[in-house]
Parts: structure tokens; sequence; C-alpha cells
């Protein structure tokens, strides 16, 4: 039998690599509304970024896909067989876009909000994009994300990176200093190469899992 700290609680996102999405041992704010920010902002010449899907091993082949404040569809790329993407929004894309990564009819989510260079696409985004939105990120992208923009600000998601990074080290996970999961570039497992250090937080995090259900 597996017991919860009486602080913590379960939190499950159907449809996702696994088919319950569910995290022990993280705090009740993990879905803690994001407060207040800028609202859509539209580029003055096209954003380009790339990014790495991965949840553990790396995605390949996966579809990646960009629904923005200013509409959906407004960009896709599909990874290579080490799961990195790269995406080019058009000048009159406004940010921010939620980024949905999709392989084998299941989907993790992520963002692009101030123009960074990089997005990865993994479970702790997923976590990060939740905890920013307060819901389900599966909604918000498939309703209206200008509605949401405000919660998509660099400041929201840099604390709502802060309460899921301090929120993981419950279950084993830490980051180096530095050490981003949203924007840092890092090296996923493939079935021929080991990935980096971010990338052992993904293999942390799914052990934690499979010994949570």
């Amino acid at each position: 039998m597996h017991h919860k700290n009486e602080n913590f609680k379960q939190i499950c996102f159907p449809g996702n690599f696994v088919k319950r999405f569910c995290v022990l041992g993280l705090s009740a704010t993990l879905l803690a509304c994001g407060g207040g920010g800028s609202s859509k902002s539209t580029t003055s010449s096209p954003t380009t970024f790339t990014g790495t899907v991965a949840s553990g091993l790396a995605l390949s082949g996966a579809a990646v896909s960009a629904n923005c404040a200013s509409g959906s569809n407004a960009g896709s790329a599909t990874t290579n067989t080490s799961g990195v993407y790269s995406m080019t929004l058009a000048s009159t894309v406004a940010l921010p876009c939620i980024l949905k990564a999709t392989l084998n009819g299941a989907s993790y989510y992520s963002a692009i909000y101030s123009g960074q260079s990089v997005a990865n696409i993994t479970p702790i985004t997923q976590l990060i994009l939740a905890n920013a939105l307060g819901a389900d990120p599966a909604n918000a992208y498939n309703g209206t994300v200008s509605s949401v923009s405000s919660k998509l600000s660099s400041s929201n998601i840099a604390n709502a990176t802060s309460i899921i990074e301090s929120a993981l080290t419950t279950i084993g996970i830490t980051f180096q200093s530095g050490q981003n999961p949203l924007t840092s570039t890092f090296q996923a497992a493939t079935s021929t190469a080991p990935g980096d250090l971010l990338d052992s937080t993904l293999d942390t995090l799914t052990t934690a899992l499979n010994k949570a259900l």
C-alpha cells in the first residue's frame, strides 16, 4: 500500500503517454492559478525556436503544434530521432502559444511565451503549464488561448517553474543550478545513446509514477 503525506494531493491528467498521468507527492499548490500578467503581444519578426520532446526517452516522430493568442494552428513541426523539433511562427502570430506534442494518440504540453529560443515539451513542462494555468493544459489548448494569455506571462511561468521544481524535490527530483526544464537545451536518451542530467529527471519522475500507481 502507498501512503500519501496529508499535505499532498494526487493530480491526474488523462490521455498522456501513460493512461493516467498521476503525480504523488506534489503539494496542493500544484494547480494554484498564476497571477495576472501581460496580455498577448504580436511579434515584430518571425519567432523561431527549438526544443526536445521526451518522457525519459526521446520521442521520435512526434507531431508538434502551436495554438496561440492570435489563433489556432499557428505552427507545426515533427521531431527527429533525437526528439528535437524546430518551429517558426510568422510575425503576425501573437504570443503566448500553447504547444502540444502528440505521438500514438498521447500528448504532452508546453508553451512559447516570450519569444524564447527553447521550448521543451515533457511531463515536467506539462506540470509547469498546469500550475501557471491552474487547469489541465489540454483544456486551454483546445479552447481560446487568448483567454488565458495573462496566466502565461514570463513572470508567471517563472513562478510556476519554481513551484514545480520545489514540489518535485519531495520525490527525489533535483535540478542543477541554472537548469530550466522548459528553456534549457538537453539531450534525451535514445535506443543507442544515453541522455544527460536533465533527461535523468524524467527517468526519476517515471520511476516515481510507476511506484505510485
